[in-house]
């Protein structure tokens, strides 16, 4: 089974304006920001959906409101949110979509953390009774920390320089910035209607990908693909950053998910969209995540005579990796025809 590559819909454009787009890059699974559709009336939510559907292309998620409230400790400010929620759970009813992501939350400091925790669990618990009367699920996504202040010790200085900015976590900050977390919150909730969304980017600036996919295991229900330098949510489209897609890759197979995986960065530089595409399936397809494309990175043999499956050939030129798609090779200034 192939998996989906999602790519988002542009922020400045309407969702009929970004159709167009899709179809002429093959698209055929997409998602998009709560802002797409937070304003429209229900008949143009049913008209937007039944006009991608007869596209042939899938609203497959929508990335949801602010969360801030669902872990508000002021109960009225909770139910608040909980209403708002259970509100955009039916606009997303309206236009076919299947998931809704959203996030844990804030708190303002550590000593908060157990009692907003408690406030969001109740939250998801209600939130779930409703997504199973609209038939759509619930992802909670893995949030992202902004980095910190390099960590002191051995162990600690013989990581990558990357990686020692990761997992410091500061206040105010992110309810839930662990995969670990995130699983305990889906746990005690138990509703089929709640699962994780596994977000690279969020987990590269925390710790180690494949680590934190195994952790979340068969809760993931929707992958965000994003990279970056492991200091910051840069959303850098892959592979530019330092994520360790090969682990995230066998994490990914070894939990079994078979799911769309969501592009969430626009592309590099000033490059067609279907670029940014071609070389995210590239990386899915070398990292063992079959998309039915015959792209990849691995143009090493062709272009320098040798064997070497793990390196990929970067043009210093228009800064972009050769991929080829099994007629030639190609970056986006030269082109090679293989043999």
């Amino acid at each position: 089974m192939a998996i989906e590559l999602a790519p988002p819909c542009y922020n400045e454009l309407t969702l009929e304006e970004c159709l167009p787009i899709f179809q002429e890059n093959g698209v055929k699974v997409v998602h998009i920001a709560a802002h797409h559709i937070s304003d429209l009336p229900e008949h143009r939510l049913s008209e937007v959906g039944r006009m991608y559907r007869e596209a042939g292309v899938r609203i497959y998620c929508v990335h949801g409101l602010d969360p801030d409230g669902l872990a508000s400790l002021d109960e009225g400010e909770r139910r608040k949110a909980v209403e708002k929620h259970n509100k955009f759970l039916h606009k997303l009813q309206l236009i076919g979509a299947d998931v809704m992501v959203i996030h844990g939350g804030r708190v303002e400091e550590e000593g908060m953390v157990p009692l907003a925790r408690s406030a969001l669990v109740e939250s998801l618990g209600e939130l779930s009774e409703e997504a199973k009367k609209e038939g759509v699920r619930i992802a909670l996504e893995n949030d992202s920390l902004s980095g910190g202040k390099v960590l002191k010790g051995v162990e600690e200085r013989m990581k990558p320089p990357w990686r020692q900015f990761a997992g410091h976590r500061r206040f105010p900050g992110p309810l839930l910035p662990e995969a670990g977390a995130v699983k305990q919150v889906i746990d005690e909730v138990g509703s089929p209607w709640l699962g994780a969304c596994f977000d690279t980017g969020h987990a590269n600036v925390y710790g180690e990908v494949g680590e934190q996919v195994e952790m979340l295991g068969e809760k993931i229900i929707t992958v965000h693909m994003q990279d970056n330098e492991g200091r910051a949510d840069q959303h850098m489209q892959p592979p530019y950053g330092t994520v360790d897609w090969e682990a995230f890759g066998r994490a990914l197979r070894r939990v079994g998910y078979e799911g769309p995986i969501l592009i969430e960065s626009g592309p590099r530089g000033d490059v067609p969209f279907r670029r940014m595409l071609e070389e995210c399936a590239a990386l899915l397809n070398d990292i063992g995540l079959n998309t039915g494309t015959p792209f990849t990175f691995k143009v090493a043999k062709f272009l320098t005579g040798r064997e070497i499956d793990d390196l990929r050939i970067y043009c210093s030129r228009c800064r972009h990796y050769v991929i080829s798609d099994g007629k030639e090779c190609f970056c986006m200034c030269r082109r090679w025809r293989t043999p």
